[in-house]
């Protein structure tokens, strides 16, 4: 998503998303997505090293898991749901303090 896409999406300007991205508390947030990313980032690798990671869930599920691409590309998906939720409640949240400090 563009910067003017999220500026647009939670009723504010390019400019005072920019600034934001200045501010420690949203370098720290950043930097949290980022440790949490790369914490699932290994899941398709993880399952081909160790092929039995996932050996007492049920059949059905291990359809997913058996194949490190499919699995990689499960957890991508899912990330991206996340962060990008993850993102736009955090950009909601400083317009709402911005709101409530300028009045």
């Amino acid at each position: 998503m563009e910067k003017q896409q999220i500026a647009d999406s939670v009723g504010i300007s390019r400019a005072t998303l920019w600034n934001w991205e200045k501010t420690d508390k949203m370098k720290a947030e950043v930097d949290r997505v980022k440790r949490e990313f790369q914490n699932f980032g290994g899941m398709g690798l993880g399952i081909t090293v160790e092929p039995e990671l996932f050996s007492r869930l049920p059949e059905s599920i291990q359809i997913l898991t058996e194949n490190g691409i499919v699995a990689g590309s499960l957890m991508a998906v899912l990330l991206n749901l996340l962060f990008n939720t993850k993102s736009k409640k955090v950009i909601v949240s400083h317009v709402k303090q911005s709101q409530k400090q300028a009045v």
